[in-house]
């Protein structure tokens, strides 16, 4: 079986010549991702943000932002630019981007742990990075969420989100995810399972 490999990039399929951990099908694609590691679908909207040491949003020009204050948020070459601040982050303002949290994901070996990996697994490739405290992950798709869960739990924390929030973006991607964003059309139903089979099993602890 012939597995197809293609750019993380553009989707373009690999020279079958080409290298064995190879991500870009071109020089051009390389430089891109090197200038912009995120996703054109993100870096397109005015939907971006600088945040503090303590995540407060804030604008470009180092003023208080909001993630339900549009008239703060500026472009991702505005805020890329930008010192204010220690970061980047983008918004999620209902329009069809979500956004899933996954705290704690990694054990300390640095492999996931089951229930990250399961969540992964369920879900279409999609763009996916490492989080800023380095243990966690961020997964950006389209889906729709009406309103944001959040679920903790002993070992880590799910948290779904579709407007009102802002995800500190680093773009450290996670293993050769692409740079591109999938439908997750059922996020909610996969993170959701997960959370309460993880649940069920801290009841089943407590109980025994």
């Amino acid at each position: 079986m012939i597995i197809k490999r293609v750019c993380r990039l553009c989707n373009d399929r690999l020279e079958t010549v080409a290298r064995a951990d190879a991500l870009y099908c071109s020089s051009k694609c390389r430089t891109y991702v090197h200038r912009n590691p995120f996703p054109k679908e993100l870096t397109q909207l005015n939907r971006w943000i600088r945040y503090s040491k303590t995540k407060v949003p804030l604008t470009p020009d180092n003023h208080i932002a909001s993630s339900t204050a549009p008239r703060t948020w500026s472009s991702y070459k505005w805020v890329k630019d930008s010192n204010a601040g220690v970061g980047m982050g983008f918004v999620f303002n209902g329009d069809g981007i979500i956004g899933i949290d996954l705290d704690n994901a990694f054990d300390c070996d640095r492999n996931l742990k089951p229930w990250a990996k399961q969540i992964l697994d369920e879900l279409p490739a999609t763009y996916t990075e490492v989080s800023r405290s380095g243990n966690g992950l961020h997964i950006i798709g389209f889906g729709e969420v009406l309103s944001g869960r959040r679920w903790k739990f002993y070992d880590g924390g799910i948290e779904i989100y579709g407007s009102g929030r802002y995800f500190t973006m680093t773009g450290n991607s996670f293993g050769k995810s692409p740079l591109k964003l999938a439908n997750l059309i059922n996020a909610l139903d996969v993170v959701s399972n997960v959370a309460q089979s993880l649940e069920n099993q801290i009841d089943h602890r407590q109980t025994a």
